[in-house]
């Protein structure tokens, strides 16, 4: 789908006119891509697959180069869309956005656990270590900007979240969450006996959301109390609407839609199956796309979920065989991916 061919943002208004507008061809051989990410201006795509960086231009949906991916398992773009980098065994490759080129390499951890969080805004990094470090950097500026002290029993960082205020920024290991101020000083703690796979920041900065292996976790980072929200789910999804209380998370029995401020479940789709399920949300908060192989696409009203009202539309998609989706951060294209 090309931004060339949209004249309105995506939204509950708009859905029924949604419509396939083409397809971005992979080079051979063909296989899914498993990392990707928009440029800031959301008009290119770049994403890796089993044995390639592939960029495409969203204007005409050419690809725009191909090349080896240098064994790097996610791909970022810098904020100035010049430069894209790839994150693999701990260091960084600045690739020319352009054609591919090598520029240079920051080794941004030795003992890189695989745990990060990246801001497409600013070009922070942030990479957790297996001795239990959390290491912050400016890509754009290539330089080291802290470094946490590792706990009293360093244990490898499983997941790290940047927090769009303050400057603030959190890691899981050993039973915890912690919260670190822009220093680098740890400011708050949450224990928590499971292995947490993923943290996120509320766009307010003030909650932490954490996912333990199906179990998802509140923090009130301002009044340090903490709450479970969910069991058995939310492997898969795991996403905030934008500029709202909301969290979406799918559970075993179908998708929960939280009000993390109120702690009160507002909705219940009946979205369910054996296969994972991903979504995407648009930018303006009204319409949510959900995808499951096997099941093919589903699109859902989010403009009354305020009053637990989330209405499911009919989304003609001739392609059962969808792994993801992704909407651009402008709300012009929506992406299935097979």
């Amino acid at each position: 789908m090309t931004h060339s061919q949209t004249t309105v943002p995506l939204s509950a208004d708009n859905a029924a006119s949604l419509r396939f507008l083409g397809r971005l061809e992979m080079p051979e051989p063909p296989s899914t891509l498993f990392s990707y990410a928009l440029s800031v201006d959301q008009t290119r795509l770049a994403g890796l697959n089993n044995d390639m960086l592939i960029v495409w231009d969203l204007i005409d949906g050419e690809r725009v180069f191909q090349r080896s991916r240098l064994n790097a398992n996610r791909v970022f773009y810098a904020p100035d869309k010049e430069r894209l980098y790839l994150l693999g065994a701990g260091a960084v490759a600045l690739l020319n956005a352009d054609d591919g080129e090598v520029l240079d390499e920051i080794r941004v951890h030795p003992d890189y656990s695989e745990a990060y969080a990246y801001d497409p805004l600013d070009g922070r990094l942030l990479v957790g270590g297996t001795d239990g470090t959390l290491k912050l950097w400016s890509l754009p500026d290539r330089q080291s900007v802290l470094t946490t002290e590792a706990g009293l029993t360093p244990s490898p960082v499983t997941a790290a979240a940047l927090s769009p205020t303050a400057g603030r920024f959190a890691g899981a290991l050993s039973g915890a969450v912690w919260l670190f101020g822009a220093d680098g000083e740890r400011i708050g703690e949450m224990r928590i006996p499971q292995t947490v796979y993923d943290l996120r920041f509320t766009d307010d900065g003030r909650y932490l959301i954490a996912n333990a292996g199906g179990t998802i976790l509140l923090w009130d980072t301002e009044q340090n109390a903490s709450q479970a929200l969910a069991e058995r789910g939310g492997n898969e999804v795991f996403l905030l609407i934008p500029d709202s209380p909301y969290l979406i998370i799918d559970t075993e029995s179908g998708v929960n839609i939280w009000n993390v401020a109120t702690r009160q479940l507002t909705a219940f789709l009946t979205e369910t199956g054996d296969e994972p399920l991903r979504a995407a949300v648009s930018p303006d908060g009204t319409l949510l796309l959900t995808v499951s192989y096997g099941r093919g696409a589903s699109l859902w009203n989010l403009s009354n979920v305020a009053s637990g009202s989330v209405a499911r539309g009919a989304l003609r998609i001739d392609d059962p065989n969808l792994l993801d989706v992704a909407i651009s951060g402008d709300g012009f294209v929506a992406l299935f991916f097979d």
